[in-house]
């Protein structure tokens, strides 16, 4: 007598367990877990991270060789189809359980003093473990190569929910940091490069003389040059260092010194004497010589190819001036006579440096 109902409610119970398994198949998770070691960089095809993104008010970790510019960071547990497309992920994606995926859109930059085989390390501190970002990076062509600019790449990294997330720049053996939680530098960033302070198209001295050769040809205008094409407060070069705490290197690019070459005193060149001749001064009166920095000689109308002079400056310094007082000599010829002499000597002048 139980037979049939008992038959009927075995039957009821298997398409039951039917329709649940089309409707798990029906619902079934699209996204793919990525690895909690997951990082990617791939190119930002909408200019913008998945999700509700903070803008970073201080985008710049710079260093001597390398930096980053980080404009945008989101946090998400997944992102779906059509915003990964829309941002430039392949296909959807999910955190693995206790993860969330961190994206921050960044760009490469070339430090000051940029070259490739310099020691740059860039990674990830998240909760207690370290990842080295610089393989996805240079996969991902994130640093540009010479003086080219590259695009804007998205970052992408898995992080344990909750915990802290810092990208660490390492360059030249100093460390600074970047919290992509709060989207802001840490407290271990280098003063001297927010912003880099630097200064071009300084008017250079032109010293006006009268000059006679030995042959008794005279030249009313006999032109003594030094010129500097651009200045700069740094707190590394390559050849120095750091500088000093309270210190910087302040870098005069392209120095040098000329003097005219006219018919009548063609070769009657004259040196300065770049220890004695030229000297700067800081704005409370302290001077600082030039030693044996390497300044050469050029003449006059080939133009500047000159060198670089480093000096040990105050890290505050806002202006300066380069005196020149003309001290140097004229060339001997092959007998040992000085080519020339002065008539009237150029008057000291100098090359006034102001940072904005």
């Amino acid at each position: 007598m139980l037979t049939t109902p008992l038959r009927h409610i075995g039957l009821f119970s298997a398409a039951l367990v039917l329709l649940a398994g089309a409707g798990c198949a029906a619902t079934a998770d699209p996204h793919k877990k990525v690895a909690t070691d997951y990082v990617a960089v791939f190119a930002a095809t909408a200019g913008a991270v998945p999700g509700k993104s903070t803008t970073a008010a201080e985008p710049d970790l710079i260093g001597p060789h390398r930096g980053l510019r980080i404009t945008e960071v989101s946090t998400l547990e997944k992102v779906d189809q059509d915003e990964a497309e829309l941002v430039g992920l392949d296909g959807a994606v999910a955190a693995e359980d206790g993860y969330e995926l961190v994206f921050a859109l960044v760009t490469g930059l070339n430090g000051r003093w940029y070259r490739e085989t310099a020691d740059v390390q860039v990674t990830l501190a998240a909760g207690s473990k370290t990842v080295d970002l610089l393989p996805a990076m240079a996969a991902g062509a994130v640093f540009p190569e010479g003086n080219n600019v590259t695009d804007k790449k998205v970052l992408a990294v898995s992080v344990p929910r909750g915990k802290p997330a810092t990208i660490r720049l390492v360059d030249a053996g100093r460390t600074q940091s970047f919290d992509l939680r709060a989207a802001k530098r840490g407290n271990d960033t280098i003063a001297g490069y927010y912003p880099l302070r630097s200064v071009d198209q300084l008017t250079p001295y032109d010293g006006v003389g009268t000059a006679t050769n030995v042959l008794g040809e005279s030249d009313d205008d006999y032109h003594v040059g030094v010129s500097v094409s651009a200045a700069a407060i740094d707190p590394y070069t390559p050849d120095h260092g750091w500088a000093k705490a309270g210190r910087a290197w302040l870098t005069l690019s392209s120095v040098s010194t000329s003097s005219s070459m006219t018919v009548e005193l063609a070769a009657a060149v004259y040196r300065l004497d770049t220890a004695e001749a030229l000297t700067l001064v800081t704005a409370d009166g302290k001077r600082i010589g030039f030693g044996d920095q390497n300044v050469p000689y050029v003449q006059i109308d080939v133009g500047n190819d000159g060198g670089l002079v480093v000096l040990d400056v105050p890290a505050d310094l806002t202006s300066a001036t380069l005196e020149v007082d003309p001290i140097g000599s004229f060339d001997k010829y092959d007998d040992g006579r000085t080519s020339a002499y002065w008539q009237k000597k150029p008057a000291s002048g100098g090359i006034p440096i102001r940072f904005g």
